[in-house]
């Protein structure tokens, strides 16, 4: 009977003690699952380069990463900075840059790392260059009698050169690239006018300009020959001079044109005609045919 009764006691407490066994294994068994793993640590950048213009300014870098990191500007403290902190949840950095004022690019890394877990992501902004053209002079005086202008420009960009009048031609054309020195070669004609005159130089690239003015002197010691003819083609005389420069000839119909050696010109119309023929410097002169000349007039000349 007493067996009996030990036994019935035995098993009485096993099973009052067999609920709480189960919990404790249960609750050890769920803490190993595979949802309650820490998840792997991760970074990204949305890109990891960009180029910014001169003026500087602000600009915004985009991390993904699911721990903290911190943020190093090794290479460019004292021209770019941090004006907004992100953070891991919202990964959206702000920076901001200076003007570039230096003649050449530069480039400067923002570095992302958790040293935890080996993390590290490297952002390279690139800042170009302040672009210049830069002349010695801004404006040349050219005799009347013309001749060759030449000068030097330093520039670390490609430019265009455009001439406002067609007296004044480019002779070498150019194209450079990086700070240094290029002479550019004009030729300018003689003024054969009586005022002086003017015109423009224009260094143009995409975001930078510099204009040379050239002003030429007006035509001095002028010379003024007057021949009235009946014929159909006229030929102008030939004149000569030391300082002789060539001028313009009025053939008295309407019609003008630059004086040259041996010029002729046919009429529309027949009848009488006074040629109007202005240069500078003429001492002399020969008119090679005097038919159907009925005057000339030296009075001027």
């Amino acid at each position: 009977m007493k067996r009996d009764n030990l036994f019935h006691s035995v098993f009485h407490s096993v099973g009052l003690l067999l609920p709480i066994l189960v919990f404790v294994l249960s609750g050890c068994s769920k803490s190993q699952t595979d949802d309650d793993e820490t998840p792997e640590a991760k970074m990204t950048l949305t890109t990891d380069k960009q180029t910014i213009g001169s003026q500087g300014g602000p600009f915004t870098v985009k991390v993904q990463c699911n721990v903290d990191y911190e943020v190093e500007l090794p290479d460019a403290s004292e021209w770019l900075r941090e004006v907004t902190t992100g953070t891991p949840e919202t990964g959206i950095h702000h920076f901001e840059a200076d003007p570039n004022e230096e003649y050449d690019n530069r480039t400067a890394r923002i570095v992302f790392t958790n040293r935890t877990f080996g993390l590290k992501q490297t952002f390279t902004v690139t800042q170009m260059q302040k672009n210049a053209i830069l002349i010695a002079e801004d404006s040349y005086p050219i005799d009347a009698a013309g001749g060759t202008l030449d000068f030097q420009v330093n520039t670390n960009v490609d430019f265009q050169v455009e001439v406002s009048e067609t007296w004044i031609r480019q002779t070498v054309p150019s194209s450079v690239r990086g700070l240094v020195g290029k002479t550019l070669y004009f030729i300018i004609d003689p003024n054969p006018k009586t005022d002086p005159r003017e015109a423009k130089i224009l260094l143009i690239a995409d975001d930078v300009e510099q204009i040379i003015t050239i002003r030429q002197q007006a035509r001095v010691n002028m010379n003024w020959l007057y021949i009235t003819h009946t014929n159909p083609t006229f030929q102008v005389p030939d004149i000569s001079g030391k300082e002789f420069l060539p001028g313009k000839v009025s053939w008295g119909d309407g019609t003008e044109e630059e004086y040259r050696e041996s010029l002729s010109h046919t009429y529309q119309e027949t009848g009488s005609h006074t040629v109007t023929i202005e240069t500078s410097g003429a001492e002399e002169f020969s008119v090679s045919d005097l038919i159907n000349v009925t005057k000339i007039d030296l009075t001027q000349f």
